[in-house]
């Protein structure tokens, strides 16, 4: 009698963990359940350059080797103005600096458009390399700003 009273005992408990389960909805376990979601890391800033300073055209020349290879800024007067050397305008910049007997006063600056006329006043971006030839130092990849 003993072992059927035992016996009815747990298939009570066993009846009523089951309907207990059927009533209480399921939860995973952590294994199961999807991570939480993450905020996306903060994404540091891309390096900048610096913004370019502006030079004289006798600083240019002066400063040429701790200038080379980066960008500057010039403001000058057209001289002179070359189209179609190698697909590309030579524009000449002069701004009362630098020396005429050492041909540090004219500034070339290379570009692919046309942006000036003789006697106008201009501002260039581009960045100073070396010529190699009759000028030291170029303007090369010249923007005309406004």
């Amino acid at each position: 009698m003993r072992k059927h009273l035992v016996m009815a005992l747990a298939f009570g408990l066993l009846t009523a963990s089951i309907a207990l389960a059927a009533e209480t909805p399921a939860k995973p376990g952590p294994y199961l359940q999807k991570p939480a979601a993450q905020a996306p890391a903060a994404q540091k800033p891309a390096a900048q350059e610096p913004a370019p300073t502006v030079h004289s055209i006798g600083e240019i020349y002066a400063k040429s080797a701790e200038l080379m290879k980066k960008k500057v800024v010039v403001r000058g007067r057209v001289v002179k103005v070359t189209s179609g050397i190698n697909g590309k305008t030579w524009t000449h910049l002069q701004d009362g600096t630098g020396d005429k007997a050492k041909g540090t006063n004219d500034l070339i600056c290379i570009s692919t458009q046309r942006g000036a006329e003789i006697g106008d006043i201009v501002s260039v971006l581009g960045t100073v390399v070396e010529a190699g030839s009759r000028y030291r130092v170029v303007i090369e990849d010249a923007n005309f700003l406004p």
